[in-house]
């Protein structure tokens, strides 16, 4: 995909960052029943696309492109803007063998996008809510974090020695501090979901490059790694329909800071809410027991 069109996907994203939003931490109780989602496939928007779709503000769970609207006899109301997504078209190709005359079948997936819209946004298309459906109870937060540090033997740990957070990919431990340092309850899971999505960076995870290559403060390498850590934490906590703006940083300062760096590396924020993604569903994969399948595992 070219730079162009990294650009065209995050621009409107951008646009609300300089108007002092950070689109990725909009209310994430949108989750479930609520979910954005396409409305002919029913299929939750994840990743970018609900991050891009999530934060436009829209009541409505439902989307659709333009043929899709035209060919369900729907109107675009006037002054209507659309909103780009991107999705993953798969391609094959040949390779040869090296040291023979053979080929081989190969695939790859090439990111493309198109624009969607809202049917707050449309005329003649008729639609009902979907009916809710519940949402894990809070208090299986601490056990989602348990089980998953379980199954990969990570050393979780907090303590009041130490105030600090943070993941050490070498000795494969989160570390936290206790409940009581902080000011709510909700700041402190957002950090522990934080510190969690940036252990399956690690090479006998998600690969990341966490264990394997250096990065300093303030570099490309280590900014990506904290916009997923940020973007995982939001989707978590949306999970559980947890929406409280104070655990956020909206400074100016903090919002500036993001779009001078999506503004040099527009290609970041697609593939940070992507990655965050799979760091959820990698969490949450051995915890699916626990919750409503539908709310956790979905298409792009």
């Amino acid at each position: 995909m070219s730079e162009a069109v990294y650009r065209r996907l995050t621009e409107q994203l951008i646009e609300q960052m300089k108007n002092g939003v950070a689109p990725w931490q909009k209310p994430w109780t949108m989750t479930g029943a609520n979910s954005p989602k396409n409305f002919i496939t029913k299929k939750a928007y994840r990743g970018f696309n609900l991050i891009a779709t999530a934060s436009r503000g829209y009541e409505c769970p439902y989307w659709l492109t333009f043929k899709q609207i035209m060919a369900m006899n729907g109107k675009i109301k006037p002054n209507s803007h659309g909103t780009p997504i991107v999705y993953w078209l798969k391609s094959n190709y040949t390779k040869e063998v090296e040291g023979s005359d053979e080929t081989e079948l190969k695939t790859f997936m090439s990111p493309r996008y198109y624009v969607v819209f809202n049917l707050e946004q449309v005329e003649g298309i008729d639609w009902e809510w979907p009916e809710e459906s519940s949402m894990p109870e809070p208090t299986l937060m601490d056990d989602l974090i348990d089980i998953y540090c379980e199954e990969e033997n990570i050393d979780l740990r907090m303590s009041d020695i130490d105030d600090s957070a943070y993941f050490a990919p070498m000795l494969d431990r989160i570390h936290v501090p206790l409940k009581t340092n902080f000011p709510n309850l909700n700041a402190y899971y957002a950090t522990l979901f934080h510190e969690a999505v940036h252990s399956t960076g690690v090479s006998t995870r998600l690969n990341r490059g966490l264990d394997t290559q250096t990065s300093h403060f303030g570099s490309e390498r280590y900014s990506k790694e904290e916009l997923v850590a940020e973007f995982g934490s939001c989707f978590l906590l949306g999970i559980f329909g947890i929406d409280d703006p104070t655990i956020f940083d909206n400074s100016a300062s903090y919002l500036s800071g993001w779009v001078k760096k999506l503004q040099d590396q527009p290609a970041m924020l697609v593939s940070a809410a992507n990655q965050a993604q799979k760091a959820v569903d990698f969490i949450t994969k051995i915890n699916q027991e626990n919750f409503d399948n539908s709310q956790l595992d979905g298409e792009e």
